[in-house]
């Protein structure tokens, strides 16, 4: 679960997690369904301050937020050794 708090003090939300093994970042996905993730989208998409024009900003925003978990297993190593031959 995450918790921003720039959207909300005590909503924690589910995410989901993607990343590529050979790269340092990791990516939250969310689909905006209601409020909390609307508010989230805003967020994210406000220009950041000293940018020009409308819409979603191309400068990269900071956003904090707080993660609990990891739940359930980890991902699948496709590349081990389980997973060679596909029929």
């Amino acid at each position: 679960q995450i918790l921003v708090p720039g959207v909300s003090l005590w909503e924690w939300h589910p995410f989901s997690l993607s990343s590529h093994p050979d790269h340092d970042q990791v990516y939250i996905h969310l689909r905006v369904l209601g409020d909390w993730t609307r508010r989230l989208y805003d967020t994210a998409a406000k220009p950041v301050p000293g940018e020009q024009g409308a819409g979603p900003s191309s400068i990269p925003r900071t956003i904090t937020l707080y993660v609990e978990g990891p739940y359930g297993s980890p991902m699948v190593d496709i590349q081990g050794p389980r997973h060679d031959m596909f029929l």
